[in-house]
């Protein structure tokens, strides 16, 4: 246990800096710290209001189950996409294999470090929610019983969301190109399980009962979350859930420690090619830009996390295929589809951003890339080109449905290319200016830097903000929506140019501190 406990440790420090943030001075250790306390506000909040609203209609006893088949479903979707990354890693396995560890210990800590990841972020879902809960109608062994809970709702869709991944992993490994095959199926299973989630939604939406409305959602969202709806039973489901969750964790741990070193060689063996490529002579800037495609499209939790917005745009349009616009639309929620449709690519496009990370994925290894008779601003250049040819891709294959089942006009057109545009190229200026006045260089493994890391995590909260302020500006002023997003495509444009110019006169990276 103690060998688990410093080797969490370790991790922590490493994958969060808490050094640097601990002893860290100036502007950008209290920065950090305020963008960690508006992240939590922002998910507090908007739990503790989603509480409220099932107050105000009469179903406070169904804030237990909301919040756990939500939670769960939230933990579900996003532990699929990086399970893998973390518990399977060569690089960390080699350093960890020569210490005095056992297999079970190593299993341990990576299975506890997601444990913990997901347990954060329970407890800021769940805990605002449960005060109210308290505060109208719950007793306090209840309340009591809802605490002790939070720790255990993220085992069991941690534990299924982990053998989905190893099975993905398995089929992946039989295939001759591995990462390929292994990116589409996570597609598939997490698209799959984005239009499950939202048919399950949309069922009973002709029910008069408000409660029988939600009972239904709920049900189809999370099957475990129908165990709390009849408040007399909440103390044998709450206990009944913590047993399966741990057993069936118990489990799985268990058979993954006997057999870890086996399906880590499954999933991380490199077969070594037989193909002999003839070598044409390029330019530095297709040298470099091919070098940056080929990072992306060795690794496939990269391009599912850093291009799943240019993928979301691309089933979009094959949706719109098979579907009306209005049918589409109204299962997320939006009446108005024509309206929202300049947002939904500016957000889509927001979101696919592999600029954000790419300078912290070069590693300790940065210096080779400095080392090169290539200019820094070919390099940056580079890199930038490779996020905004994924979104001209998205946008080639995704413009012509939309222009065919909207019957858009050749104004209409041209208007949504050009809000679209800017903030592409906002997009990839700002994410690529983060990473490099935050670089990680210094990683164990790549899904840190790619979910966990603070330029990530700071790019993506600008991305969200640039969706936001159309928004704003909108209701503030009584301003139609899409006059809006055309004012904040035109200030996108002039940061964009802001940017590049900070951005080409840079003449190196940083240091790689340890």
């Amino acid at each position: 246990m103690t060998n688990i406990l410093l080797l969490l440790k370790v991790q922590l420090y490493s994958t969060f800096s808490l050094n640097d943030l601990r002893k860290g001075r100036g502007l950008g250790k209290y920065f950090k710290l305020g963008l960690l306390f508006l992240l939590v506000l922002l998910f507090s909040g908007y739990n503790l209001l989603t509480a409220l609203s099932l107050v105000r209609f009469g179903q406070a006893n169904l804030i237990p189950a909301y919040m756990i088949a939500l939670v769960s479903f939230i933990i579900f979707f996003f532990s699929l996409m990086q399970s893998n990354g973390i518990l399977f890693d060569q690089e960390e396995l080699e350093r960890l294999i020569v210490l005095p560890l056992s297999i079970r210990e190593i299993v341990y800590e990576k299975y506890a470090f997601l444990y913990l990841l997901n347990s954060v972020f329970a407890v800021l879902l769940m805990l605002p929610a449960g005060l109210v809960w308290f505060g109208y109608s719950a007793s306090l062994l209840e309340l009591l019983l809802y605490l002790l809970l939070m720790g255990f709702i993220p085992l069991l869709p941690l534990c299924l969301a982990s053998l989905l991944g190893l099975c993905v992993a398995y089929i992946a490994s039989k295939a001759p190109h591995k990462n390929l095959v292994a990116f589409l199926f996570s597609l598939l299973l997490l698209l799959g399980l984005a239009t499950g989630s939202m048919w399950a939604m949309r069922a009973g939406m002709s029910a008069e009962n408000v409660g029988l409305l939600l009972t239904k959602q709920l049900t189809s969202l999370y099957p475990p979350a129908s165990l709390f709806f009849n408040p007399q039973h909440f103390l044998w489901a709450s206990l009944l859930l913590m047993l399966i969750s741990f057993a069936l964790t118990g489990l799985f741990l268990r058979y993954l420690s006997r057999n870890y070193l086996k399906m880590n060689q499954m999933i991380t063996g490199v077969k070594s090619e037989s193909k002999v490529y003839r070598s044409w002579q390029k330019s530095p800037f297709m040298a470099l830009y091919r070098r940056e495609f080929a990072n992306f499209v060795s690794s496939y939790l990269y391009m599912l996390n850093s291009g799943l917005g240019t993928i979301l745009i691309i089933v979009l349009a094959i949706s719109l295929c098979f579907m009306s616009p209005d049918v589409l639309f109204s299962s997320i929620g939006l009446s108005d589809s024509r309206e929202f449709l300049p947002l939904l690519l500016a957000g889509c496009l927001s979101i696919s951003n592999p600029a954000a990370v790419s300078i912290s994925l070069e590693g300790e290894e940065i210096w080779l890339l400095q080392t090169l008779p290539v200019s820094m601003r070919q390099i940056m250049m580079a890199k930038l080109a490779l996020t905004v040819s994924l979104h001209f891709v998205a946008l080639l294959l995704g413009l012509p449905v939309l222009v065919w089942r909207f019957s858009l006009g050749g104004l209409q057109v041209v208007d949504l290319v050009l809000i679209s545009l800017p903030y592409s190229l906002f997009t990839a200026l700002q994410g690529l200016v983060v990473n490099f006045h935050y670089p990680k260089f210094i990683w164990d493994n790549e899904m840190i830097v790619i979910k966990q890391s603070f330029s990530a995590i700071l790019s993506g909260g600008i991305g969200i903000l640039v969706l936001v302020f159309p928004l704003c500006f909108s209701l503030l002023f009584g301003m139609d929506l899409e006059m809006s997003l055309r004012i904040s495509a035109l200030g996108l444009l002039l940061l964009a140019v802001v940017l590049y110019r900070h951005l080409i006169k840079q003449g190196y990276f940083k240091e790689v501190h340890g």
